[in-house]
Parts: structure tokens; sequence; C-alpha cells
């Protein structure tokens, strides 16, 4: 299992464009005048080393500057302060290869703006472009007593009339002087985000919009196709007008971009919603595998960013006890509420926040799960009431220690798992039946052995399931006795499949337990919703996180109506096997990171130096070391040379 090539500049390559630079001037990027002529967005992305940080929506800019001026990539919304403008034209003087790329909303838009945000009101106004529910009325996606709602807007109406003035508005109104990209928020276009009253992302929701304004519910199937088509006509569009040199990425929720998604009209996404805690890391192969898929499709260069985030709201209170230095005491407790429906009680949000930050080993595995592709790393708090932390957090890793920025170099070649782990199962179906370690649970489950049907050999399994409303059951489900999963263990899981029609909402695969003879939904392993004929390997990743071993089970989901898409597909070669630690090299050193519940140790073929850090001194000591131990999701960085770095002063 490894990863795509890395698409970042090796160093010849970048003293070359430095004398591009510096003899071509690049006025299309608009330098400013009797300045030097400005690097290009693709310039810059190509020059920045590893690892490189970013941060969306930073708070106190003026308070924030010398470290701010240390990131190599800042989003924010172009309507910012004549303060907050000049604070940024401080830390680009500073930092001229710094990327700033201006965040604007793709689904909503809202009365009260100024600016683009007036513009893009403006052009659904007058085009009536509101997008309306069955009653008619148009619908939000914020209600505000003021008057100034957000309002979703109807992309498809007047022959997607709304995704050309967009981008257009967009192109022609960012000051490209400034603006080194532009970031597009809800627009994923491997599924349909319409939040409130919208078709979530995993097409299974059904509401009331009426995208074709007949006044009956739409077909879902049309109206996924209907979003995906106008998401990428938008990005078509602005890629278009803003020209290759400038950046253009949108967001996705990480673990939606693992198979069919392709579009070279983007940058990339920032892949938000990451390593939110143990059960959260069950997806970490599949996010992963989607990732260093989809850095050699995009648009040149890659400009993907990985969000992880302290998700605040999902750690009440156990986690936040911790922080706190022991139990949540009633009164505690109560400002723990309280604070998180307001901002009132500074005192406990900037105790859990110092909390958040010094949590060492949650920051090394995000950083070391990022290291394994090209992407920007941006730690978050997520959540009310924080949405951003109040100041940058600055860690030893970013610059060893403040040795120097970009301190690793480039990647030499791929991430690659560590050890050899022979595959603990492999089904192909080749005897026309399931293994003793799974069982069709579904009249609509069988091996085929027709070789126009059959994926590889003499069999595959078929499975083809009538509508069902509800959480329908499983077609394929392991045994857990014959399978024989370790407890508190990390696996890999691996299967060929072909889509034989068009599925309805989705396929997905779980992870679950039986209580009482009802099943206990754990976690969802992967997910998505191709048309007929796609075919592929899918890989993801789970933990067992009990003594009890759990069910691993295969679901296909359609619509509870015939005249709906009823989807089938065919699997085979499913296979199992334990996952361990991974590597990727760098130029001056290496990144380690372990994405399972159990310590690892790694054998290293010579030695190499821990940075010496003054945060977590208990792993970055200085040390020479030639074996260490990975903790349960953690990671580590070690460096090229046979003396320490030294504290800086």
């Amino acid at each position: 299992m490894n990863s795509n090539p890395t698409c970042r500049s090796p160093a010849w390559l970048l003293a070359a464009m430095w004398l591009v630079a510096i003899l071509w001037p690049l006025a299309a990027q608009g330098a400013p005048a009797g300045g030097p002529a400005q690097r290009t967005a693709a310039q810059k992305v190509a020059g920045h080393a590893f690892p490189s940080i970013a941060l969306v929506f930073p708070r106190n800019i003026r308070d924030n500057l010398p470290d701010l001026a240390k990131l190599d990539q800042i989003e924010m919304g172009p309507g910012m302060s004549a303060a907050a403008q000049e604070a940024l034209e401080e830390i680009r003087r500073l930092n001229p290869d710094i990327l700033f790329v201006a965040y604007r909303p793709g689904i909503a838009a809202a009365r009260g703006q100024k600016g683009l945000g007036a513009r893009l009101f403006e052009i659904v106004e007058q085009n009536d472009l509101f997008l309306r529910g069955l009653s008619g009325n148009p619908m939000y996606l914020w209600y505000r007593p003021n008057g100034n709602h957000s309002f979703l807007i109807n992309k498809f109406k007047n022959d997607f009339m709304f995704c050309r003035e967009y981008a257009r508005a967009n192109a022609e109104g960012l000051d490209w002087t400034f603006w080194d990209g532009v970031h597009y928020d809800s627009l994923n276009t491997a599924g349909v985000v319409l939040p409130r009253g919208g078709y979530g992302y995993s097409q299974s929701k059904r509401i009331d919009a009426d995208i074709d304004e007949d006044g009956r519910p739409d077909n879902m199937a049309w109206a996924c196709r209907m979003w995906i088509k106008a998401n990428r006509l938008i990005l078509r569009e602005t890629a278009k007008l803003i020209g290759p040199d400038r950046i253009l990425h949108n967001n996705s929720s990480f673990a939606s971009m693992n198979y069919s998604y392709s579009n070279d009209d983007s940058n990339g996404s920032m892949h938000e919603n990451c390593l939110k805690g143990p059960l959260g890391n069950d997806q970490w192969l599949a996010e992963m595998t989607g990732l260093w898929k989809m850095e050699p499709l995009c648009r040149q260069p890659p400009v993907n960013v990985l969000t992880v985030e302290h998700n605040i709201v999902s750690k009440w209170p156990p986690q936040v006890s911790a922080l706190l230095g022991g139990a949540l005491d009633d009164e505690t407790k109560r400002r723990v509420r309280e604070s998180n429906l307001n901002l009132r009680d500074r005192e406990l949000l900037g105790q859990i926040e110092e909390g958040l930050r010094t949590d060492w080993r949650f920051m090394r595995y995000g950083l070391t799960t990022c290291l394994l592709s090209d992407a920007y790393f941006h730690i978050a708090i997520g959540g009310p009431p924080f949405g951003q932390a109040t100041k940058v957090w600055w860690y030893d890793e970013f610059d060893n220690a403040g040795q120097a920025k970009g301190y690793l170099g480039f990647p030499r070649g791929k991430a690659r798992e560590l050890g050899d782990h022979p595959w603990l199962n492999i089904d192909s179906f080749e005897t026309g039946r399931t293994s003793p370690c799974w069982k069709t649970k579904s009249n609509a489950a069988s091996v085929l052995s027709d070789e126009k049907r059959v994926l590889y050999g003499a069999g595959s399994l078929f499975s083809g399931r009538a509508a069902s409303p509800g959480l329908e059951p499983a077609f394929l489900e392991s045994v857990p006795e014959a399978l024989g999963l370790e407890p508190n263990t990390t696996y890999a899981m691996s299967f060929d499949f072909r889509v034989e029609e068009e599925i309805g909402r989705d396929f997905y695969v779980s992870l679950y337990t039986y209580e009482e003879g009802q099943r206990q939904f754990i976690a969802s392993l992967l997910s998505f919703r191709e048309d007929k004929g796609y075919a592929g390997t899918a890989t993801t990743s789970f933990t067992t996180h009990s003594e009890k071993s759990p069910y691993l089970g295969f679901h296909l989901r359609n619509w509870p109506t015939p005249a709906q898409p009823q989807g089938s597909l065919v699997v085979d070669n499913l296979r199992i096997l334990k996952l361990g630690a991974w590597r990727r090299d760098y130029d001056n050193g290496i990144v380690l990171c372990n994405p399972t519940s159990r310590p690892v140790r790694v054998q290293l073929e010579k030695p190499y130096r821990r940075i010496r850090g003054t945060q977590c001194p208990q792993v970055n000591d200085g040390s020479l070391v030639e074996s260490v131990v990975l903790p349960a999701y953690d990671g580590l960085i070690l460096t090229q040379g046979s003396t320490p770095s030294e504290h800086p002063g």
C-alpha cells in the first residue's frame, strides 16, 4: 500500500524557478509599482519545503504578526478591515513567499454584506436564484432575526446561471495584486451538501428541496448528478478566468474523496474533520488513500490542506476534565456547559485552549500523517465556542525548534508501510461460495460464476438489493469467530469492486456488534456512490476497540421507491491484514507515523537524530537513535546528522 509520488519541485528546479522569477517580471500577478516582481502562487508552492503550515481565519492578526509571518499559507475572507489588510501586507513583507487565499462561500448568499458578499446576493436576488422547498418558500442556511438571512442558492436554475456569474464575480472582484488564490467552501464535488433541508453528502437523507421547482419531490440520483455538475462548473469557470498561476481549491469532508474524485480544474481541497480521536481513526487508511489518489489528478501544483481538529464539542466532559487537571466538580461542569453556548467565561476557555495546544501527541499524529502526503498542515479547534485559537499554535516540529522553516526539505519518494504483514484473510469466491469467515445475509446476494460478470477467476460476490427504507441489514457479514480478529488491533482491508447498475443511495462498509439481538453501530469505514461501470479497489482501516470481536458488514442502500435507481455491484478479492507503521523519507530526515491502536517498534537502517525541543522534551530530547517505539496514534520526525540541534538562544 503506497502513496503517489510527490509533486513538489526538487532543489535544482527551484533554483531555476528563482532565476526565472528574477529575469521575467510577472506583471499578471500585479507587482506593486516600483517594487520587485512577485512570484506567482504556483512558484511559491513549488518553493515551500516541508513541513508546510497553513492557518484558516487567524484571530488577533496584529498581536500574532511575527508568528503569522512564519506560515506558508493563510486563508481568510476578503472583506477584512483596513487594519487587518495592513497587518497582512506587513506579513508579506516579512515573508514574500506566503500564500494569501481568499475564502468564498459556495452555497449561500446573505443580506447585509459588503463588497463581494453584496455582489453575490445581488446576483441571487435579481435572478431569483433562491433554492426553494416544496412549499415554494426560500430555504435558509442560517435564519437571522434582523432579516439578514443566509439563503441557500439554486445553482441549477436558468442553465446553471449562478455558477458562471459567481465565478466571474470572484475572478473580477478579488484584488489579484494581493490574493494568491481562492478557496470555495461547501463545494464538495464528490457529493451533495445542502445543510438544513438539503441532501447530505452521502445522498441518504430525504429533504424537501425542490431544485427543478415543479412542486414535486426531486429524483435523488438526478439531484446528486446536478450538484456535482454545478460545482465542477464553478471550478472550471473560475480556473479559466484566474489562469494557471493562481491557486484554486475547495473543501471536502475528508473520507468523501476516496474514489471517483478527479478534477483538474482545482488544485486540491481542504480536507476537514480529520483525526478527531481514536474512533475517528478507523478511516485513516481510506482517507490517506483518497488524498494520495487526488494529488496527481488535480490541477498542478497540488495545494491540499489537511486539517486536524480538536473537536471540543465531542470532548465534553472527559477530555476537558483531563485538560483541567482532574475530575470536573459540579460548578466547573456548569461553566463548561455555559462556555459551550457563549464566550463569557474567558478564564475557562483559556484553560481549555491551552490544554488543547499542549496535546503534543495529537499534534504529532496529525502532522506526521500530513507529511505522508504533499499537503499543508492545519491544526484547529473545531466546534463552538472557539472556531480558531486566539494565538498561533507554533510547535517545535514546525521549524526544528527554531532552527529553520522547511528543515526537512523535499520528499524522496512515496510513503510506505513498514513491516511484512501477511494477509489474515483472502476471499476470492473461487469455490462458488463464501469462505467460512463470511456469510451472505440477503437473498439479493450470491456468488456469481458467469464469466461475463465475474471480476477475477471463477467467482465473484454479487449484490443487488431491492428498495428498503431505514437501516438495512448487511448483504455480506463477517463471522467473528472464524475471522479471528484480535481485540484492540488495527487492520487494513481492501477489495475490488465494479458497479453493475447505478447505486441508488450509497454502498458502505460498517463495523458493529450485536447486543441482545440488536445491531450496535460502531463506525462507518467507507462509503461511495458511483455510476454503472465504475470499477476500482477500495481500501480502508478499522480498529477492534473492545474485547468483544466486532462484525464487518457490507451494505447497499437504494431509494424506497422503485422509480429511483436500484443499484447493484460485484465484489472480489476481499483482503484483511494487520496495519503497521508508515514512513516517508525526506532530504534531511524521515517521518514516522503509527495509525494503529498498539505501540510499534521501528528499527532504523542508520542513526537519526530526534529534534531537540523545549515543548515536549520527553520526546524531542535531541538524542541519536537507531530504533524507536511509536505509541498508538502517534508520530515522530527524525533528522539527519550526528550532532543534535541546539535551542535557539
